[in-house]
């Protein structure tokens, strides 16, 4: 197959990016509607990553993808709406596997709305292959450190570590659930965690994690934070664990 320019950027600027450009050949599935137009996001997928899986997926039709041994589930499409709904089909790989959007042309609304969903990523055709590997690369890479410390977490010893390290903000001692949900607002305390984030830990460890019970985790880690500590929505959906002035000295 003959890799071509999508996009329209100078050939010579994608001649040179292609000299310092390698495919990957990780594991992936490259997803797309019935529609010819996506044929050449398709093609764009190949020459990323050559020797992928392809398959055409619909609307009303659940394929089980979720045996297939993938790093990456790629959905090729121009609908956001119909892209969000797409993986609402498939929960169980939110979290799981790295889920890329690929279109042809997106808008800063576009994303938001695509990674709100439980997109990691949303690719362009016009962006450089190179640019798109490293991408791939640096999800990867955090996606196998995220493994390695469910692992961790799920072991006694670090359950008890986490408790100690995060005793200062609370009364009295927190459930598993709590104390994971915690664990990542303290890593960012000031900074608001998008719910998002939030809930693919939750799913990474525990299969499952609907807003409403995030929301009662929440609600109860607050019930058992000290004086002088609060957690609060941010405007961006997402919470932020805040430590009062007065406090801080």
């Amino acid at each position: 197959m003959t890799c071509t320019n999508h996009s329209n950027a100078p050939l010579t600027t994608d001649r040179l990016l292609q000299k310092q450009f390698e495919p990957c050949n990780y594991p992936a599935l490259v997803t797309y509607f019935g529609d010819r137009r996506i044929q050449s996001l398709v093609e764009w997928m190949e020459c990323l990553i050559p020797g992928n899986t392809s398959a055409r997926i619909f609307d009303s039709y659940i394929v089980p993808f979720a045996s297939l041994p993938l790093k990456y589930f790629i959905v090729c499409g121009n609908d956001t709406t119909r892209m969000i709904k797409l993986l609402r089909h498939y929960p169980h790989l939110v979290g799981r596997k790295i889920c890329i959007a690929m279109m042809a042309q997106s808008t800063p609304a576009d994303r938001a709305r695509l990674m709100k969903s439980g997109y990691d990523d949303v690719f362009q055709s016009s962006m450089p292959m190179i640019e798109a590997r490293c991408r791939l690369d640096a999800h990867l890479r955090r996606s196998e450190a995220a493994q390695v410390g469910a692992l961790h977490r799920r072991s006694p010893r670090a359950t008890e570590v986490d408790q100690g390290l995060l005793g200062p903000l609370v009364e009295t001692r927190l459930s598993e659930r709590e104390l994971l949900v915690l664990r990542l607002l303290a890593q960012r305390i000031g900074i608001a965690t998008p719910i998002v984030s939030l809930q693919r830990e939750i799913r990474s460890k525990y299969g499952h994690a609907s807003i409403p019970s995030l929301r009662a985790v929440v609600s109860h880690i607050r019930k058992k934070l000290r004086v002088g500590f609060t957690i609060n929505a941010s405007v961006d959906g997402g919470y932020v664990l805040r430590q009062q002035a007065s406090e801080a000295h």
